[in-house]
């Protein structure tokens, strides 16, 4: 049976003609090649041969140049292995999907890249970020937005700072640095009621106190009046401390209606020679810094205590404030500072 391989030129193909009982038949050329390799593959150049295509895996085929895979996972669904990879291992965008279930983009193969991926496509997946190798934040099935580790990583820096965060409430942390418009102060806290580390300045009128959950450290200072047995007191502007004493359990307070002070002195206050007393008391109390019911030294204090100074003396008498100057003090129950 005479057969031979023509070039139609009415149908501009190669044609496979047989004949067959006197009459020609023509049937289209097609071409079978085998799987090849990404070092070999089977369709290539003959001035490059491991530049070309070859079959991955059944339904799948991919792109090689100079022996390496370039593109592949050509299929109805993803298969495991590369989508794209960068032709150098460390240069251009890379995109992985690991067996249906990691998709990466990051900056090359090494494992030390940044890359940046979905965890698990399904519903309850996550998305993660990652840095040098190893993932740094996440975002939760939920919705959250959270470290890969405990306390491992911070929200800006010393030199770069977020503007603002919006939140709430802050409870059941640690709220490790607050800033004010006068400069940055730190304030450590190992529960969510009592604070351990304090002594930093806030500038006046920048804190809002809403109730006894944070007290108010600083100096007292009186305004002179010589005219009355009654000091009318005022603060000075210029120095508050955030103060919670080691002995004050802040659990143990609770919200007040008025506004008042706890204080404590390093001198013992007097007015012509004459001591402090207690106004709410039955008779003068000496000592340093008078409560309701007794005096303060300049140790911590272990219970609330209330300032309610007046001054006893004649009329006209001269009001020394280096005589009582109070050292400390605490505001509470809404005062703003």
């Amino acid at each position: 049976m005479p057969s031979w391989v023509r070039f139609n030129d009415t149908s501009d193909r190669w044609e496979y003609s047989v004949n067959a009982g006197g009459a020609w038949n023509e049937l289209p050329l097609g071409i079978r090649l085998i799987d090849g390799t990404a070092a070999a593959p089977s369709l290539a150049f003959a001035d490059d041969p491991d530049t070309g295509l070859y079959r991955v895996a059944a339904d799948r085929y991919g792109l090689v140049a100079g022996g390496r895979l370039l593109l592949s996972g050509i299929k109805q669904a993803a298969q495991a292995g590369h989508t794209f990879y960068s032709a150098d291992g460390t240069s251009y965008l890379t995109a992985l999907i690991l067996d249906n279930n990691y998709t990466y983009l990051s900056h090359g193969s090494s494992s030390a890249a940044s890359h940046f991926y979905i965890r698990n496509t399904t519903a309850n997946g996550t998305l993660r970020l990652g840095t040098a190798g190893i993932d740094r934040w996440v975002i939760a099935a939920a919705g959250h937005f959270e470290p890969t580790a405990n306390l491992a990583y911070d929200i800006g820096s010393a030199a770069l700072k977020a503007k603002s965060i919006y939140s709430s409430a802050y409870r059941g942390q640690v709220i490790k640095g607050i800033g004010f418009s006068g400069g940055e102060y730190n304030m450590n806290g190992a529960a969510d009621d009592e604070l351990v580390n304090y002594r930093f300045t806030i500038p006046a009128d920048t804190l809002k106190v809403p109730g006894d959950f944070v007290l108010i450290e600083g100096v007292f200072i009186p305004a002179a009046n010589a005219n009355t047995k009654t000091i009318r007191h005022q603060l000075d502007a210029t120095i508050k401390r955030i103060s919670c004493q080691t002995a004050v359990n802040l659990a143990d307070m609770r919200v007040r209606v008025m506004v008042k002070l706890y204080y404590r002195t390093s001198t013992t206050g007097s007015w012509g020679g004459l001591s402090w007393i207690n106004a709410s008391g039955a008779s003068p109390i000496a000592g340093q810094g008078y409560l309701m019911n007794a005096g303060l030294s300049s140790a911590d204090w272990t219970s609330d205590q209330v300032l309610a100074l007046w001054a006893q003396g004649g009329a006209n008498q001269d009001v020394r404030a280096t005589d009582y100057n109070v050292t400390a003090f605490l505001a509470t129950a809404g005062s703003t500072v």
